[in-house]
């Protein structure tokens, strides 16, 4: 199983003016693929601040997805930030430019600003034009439509053993429980035990779920909750 970390960029995001579509579909495509995020940043338009956290993040996960950034504006400072965490320079990509020509249909200096990659970049085959990645680290754009094809040319990157997981809903409220699950996770430690209070039309529920590596240890600690539930509906 990868660690991926995933930094997002924008200051409309952290003002709200934008909402994030991206972070959902990652999430839940990563932890599809076996390599679920491990922490996301929301950083602002900020080029220190990005190259930092690119930097931190690359030494401490497997792989680093920033998102966003990409433009052709003063702002667009993300690829300049990664260049940045890996002590590289920007050069212009012939190729990023003639393929965001194609794609945009027309060539002027905002296209050939969107084409400098940093010199150590490989660039890897993507729809409409190249994805670009430095080490470990894919720099994505924050379009959510383009985001999810690029994310699909990459995804094999990602591909791991999936993780066993298990869930169940009870009409019981989540306080009469929470001692018995924190019993059950202090006996499992390697097992994510969630547990998610909600009301339908017949009052209080909780979903109950375990994700672990093993799938032994999954159905074990299931099974641990499952006898939980088995006892408070019988004596209450």
């Amino acid at each position: 199983m990868s660690s991926v970390g995933l930094v997002l960029v924008g200051d409309e995001l952290l003002a709200g003016r934008v909402k994030d579509l991206n972070t959902g579909f990652l999430c839940e495509r990563l932890w599809q693929l076996g390599s679920p995020a491990t922490l996301v940043s929301i950083l602002p338009d900020d080029l220190g601040e990005i190259a930092s956290t690119v930097k931190v993040f690359s030494q401490k996960f497997d792989w680093v997805m920033t998102v966003g950034g990409l433009g052709p504006t003063h702002d667009d400072v993300t690829v300049e930030a990664v260049a940045q965490a890996f002590d590289d320079q920007l050069v212009h990509s012939e190729r990023m430019y003639q393929d965001l020509c194609k794609m945009y249909g027309k060539a002027n200096e905002g296209i050939r600003r969107m084409s400098r990659i940093p010199q150590k970049a490989t660039l890897l085959e993507a729809p409409s034009f190249p994805q670009v990645q430095v080490d470990n680290v894919f720099i994505m754009p924050g379009t959510p439509g383009f985001l999810v094809k690029r994310f699909e040319a990459i995804a094999h990157f990602f591909a791991s053993e999936t993780m066993a997981y298990l869930e169940t809903s009870v009409h019981i409220e989540e306080s009469e429980l929470a001692f018995g699950i924190q019993q059950i996770a202090k006996a499992f430690p390697d097992v994510k035990i969630g547990s998610y209070p909600s009301r339908d039309e017949r009052g209080q529920f909780v979903k109950l779920s375990v994700e672990a590596e093993s799938d032994t240890l999954a159905k074990q600690a299931f099974g641990q909750i499952q006898e939980l539930i088995e006892s408070h509906q019988t004596t209450n």
